[in-house]
């Protein structure tokens, strides 16, 4: 496993391995999980407090570590899940465009009960498999102009890759062509549109891949600040432009358009008010009064 797998630090597997060893009961602690949540995202639902899933599990042997294994700094290495004493369980480490990830005791119920009867197992399963598909979806920012590159395998991928282009999902044909540093790269130099672009294209073997990516508008073109008519007019040559003040763009009683109806509004409804009130007076009942 070490040579083939691990190769110092160079292949797919995150850590060396040392061989199975058995995980001593605790007898300080009895109680003691047998598995602690680190803090990363496939294990975040069952970190923070203590979770009834996990103390469920029962680990009784296990893949160690070389005791005299220290990762550079620069290595990636993460904890997903750790033993009770403080042992690797699960952990990942980048390796190339992806991550090697590796579960140190078995998936079957042999080594621990984890998987027998427990959902939380699902769960992690699940958690892992969208961390992974993450990493495949996460390309550079590519912004409005900017060409979008396709990288290819040679003697895998076919050379004929079609775009599709928003707002109406227009195809166009591009041909892959060798680059100078020996890559095959399919280039589309139409990015003028932002919005949501693909990229088809097959294997020899006829399998359909498929690539998306987002092509945004260049946020700094958001940015306002203030421009002196003398600059306005060199960064505009030979385009002619109205120029106002913002002062001069207030709605006055002499540039309005039309005048306001809210007066002549409130105006008539109160003289309706008031003759409203003078008619119930002049028809509702009084008593009258005799003269002593």
């Amino acid at each position: 496993m070490n040579e083939s797998m691990f190769r110092d630090g160079k292949g797919l597997f995150p850590v060396p391995l040392a061989g199975a060893v058995d995980l001593l009961k605790d007898q300080q602690n009895p109680n003691a999980p047998d598995i602690t949540a680190e803090d990363h995202p496939v294990v975040a639902i069952l970190s923070g407090r203590r979770n009834p899933f996990l103390d469920a599990v029962n680990v009784d042997r296990y893949m160690a570590v070389e005791r005299t294994y220290q990762p550079p700094v620069d290595s990636g290495l993460r904890r997903l899940l750790s033993l009770r004493n403080n042992s690797f369980l699960a952990v990942e480490k980048p390796f190339g465009k992806g991550m090697g990830v590796a579960f140190l005791s078995t998936a079957a119920p042999t080594w621990n009960n984890w998987a027998r009867n427990n959902p939380s197992w699902v769960v992690v399963i699940l958690e892992l498999e969208r961390h992974l598909a993450r990493l495949r979806r996460q390309y550079k920012t590519i912004l409005i102009g900017q060409p979008i590159e396709i990288d290819l395998e040679q003697g895998i991928d076919q050379v004929d890759v079609d775009f599709l282009l928003p707002p109406e999902n227009r195809i166009v044909h591009e041909i892959a062509s060798m680059k100078q540093n020996g890559n095959l790269v399919a280039v589309m130099n139409n990015t003028l549109e932002p919005g949501i672009y693909k990229a088809r294209w097959q294997t020899v073997a006829g399998v359909r891949e498929e690539w998306t990516a987002a092509v945004n508008i260049n946020p700094t073109e958001g940015n306002l600040e203030r421009l002196p008519v003398t600059e306005l007019s060199e960064s505009l040559p030979g385009i002619s432009f109205l120029y106002d003040r913002a002062d001069s763009l207030k709605p006055t009683n002499k540039n309005r358009g039309s005048s306001s109806l809210v007066q002549p509004v409130l105006l008539f409804l109160l003289i309706t008010l008031l003759c409203e009130q003078l008619l119930s007076y002049s028809v509702s009942y009084h008593r009258a009064y005799k003269k002593p």
